[in-house]
């Protein structure tokens, strides 16, 4: 067996190998949920729960949960099966206003899962006392806020949190008065330096204003008396929801990547195999 046959079947073989036994060692785990606003009393402290969507049991013990600090973490353990779920508490160490939650490999603290709430992230909003966030349905990238926690259990029947819109209040419009005219030749009423108007000589009419005012025009130069105008602007408009953002896991991205260069290897590797079996046919005819 020449060096390149030996050389291609063990490519081969290990390749074969990373793909059977690789995604048992990258597990697809999630932070699925999480309540951040308790009661701060030790008997009811913060709590995150993890989700395994894999198809294999995880040892939890080489993973750690960690904060937007460096400081703050906490070391998994336990097994969590299948489609299963596992809740850690964490002595009220989540920021009510918002904090970011990383799941990660204690070997090199490589980040498998992470998310962000309030004001340090926008994947959700912040939970209020009594409510969770978690992804519905369970391990997507989406994130709600929930009425009641689904601790430890599904988040796909999960029911929402009412979300309250800010009223709009409508901005009243001046009463335009009439204007008294003295006399054939009365001068028109100068407005304030900060508006600037403009008067169609012809119609009698304002063409445009800068803000809201009242303007007498001359009988002489219109030909009849006229109205005050107002101008009023058009109320805010006050944003009612936060854009929400998903962050979604990469787990999925490192075998898509392996698959298509084995893929091309393994066809190489085989070309090569036939051309040299078709090469020593030839020389041995």
């Amino acid at each position: 067996m020449t060096k390149l046959k030996r050389f291609c079947l063990v490519s081969i073989f290990i390749f074969l190998t990373i793909f059977i036994f690789l995604p048992k060692s990258f597990a697809a785990l999630y932070i699925n949920e999480f309540s951040s606003d308790t009661e701060g009393t030790i008997s009811d402290p913060d709590w995150i729960e993890i989700y395994n969507s894999g198809p294999d049991s995880v040892d939890l013990s080489v993973y750690r949960l960690r904060d937007s600090t460096v400081t703050n973490k906490k070391d998994l353990n336990g097994i969590i099966g299948v489609d299963s779920f596992e809740v850690f508490d964490w002595s009220n160490k989540l920021n009510k206003s918002g904090d970011i939650i990383k799941l990660l490999l204690i070997s090199d603290e490589s980040i498998i899962d992470q998310m962000g709430y309030g004001d340090q992230g926008n994947d959700v909003f912040t939970p209020s006392v009594g409510q969770s966030a978690g992804r519905q349905p369970n391990g997507s990238n989406s994130w709600t806020v929930f009425a009641t926690s689904t601790k430890k259990s599904s988040n796909n029947t999960s029911s929402p949190a009412p979300t309250s819109t800010p009223s709009l209040t409508p901005i009243p419009s001046p009463t335009p008065k009439p204007t008294k005219i003295t006399s054939t030749k009365t001068t028109a009423s100068s407005p304030t330096p900060t508006q600037k108007i403009l008067v169609s000589p012809s119609q009698g009419k304002i063409l445009s204003a800068a803000t809201s005012t009242k303007v007498s025009i001359p009988t002489s130069v219109l030909g009849k008396s006229t109205e005050s105008a107002a101008v009023t602007l058009p109320p805010t408009t006050i944003g009612s929801n936060k854009e929400v953002k998903t962050l979604g896991s990469n787990q999925n991205n490192i075998f898509k990547i392996l698959i298509g260069v084995g893929g091309i290897f393994i066809v190489s590797c085989a070309i090569l195999l036939f051309r040299y079996s078709k090469d020593r046919k030839i020389s041995n005819e």
